[in-house]
């Protein structure tokens, strides 16, 4: 699998992953949802964030390193 498309995949379960937890809101709204949410989801859709941008990187410089090596 291609660096593109395990972002691609990282992207789409973790937006599925918001979408589920902005649902889940509508329903649940007292302080462990919020405490949740400041402890869990925020910092792991942060990482999520992180982890494309790592992976946007090294892609660049794979296809810079081709091109350089070809």
């Amino acid at each position: 699998m291609s660096l593109a498309a395990s972002r691609t995949r990282i992207h789409d379960a973790a937006s599925s992953l918001r979408i589920a937890w902005e649902q889940t809101g509508e329903s649940w709204r007292d302080e462990h949802h919020r405490n949740l949410g400041e402890r869990v989801i925020a910092p792991f859709q942060q990482t999520v964030r992180n982890a494309e941008s790592s992976i946007e990187r090294m892609t660049e410089t794979l296809t810079r390193i081709q091109r350089e090596c070809s």
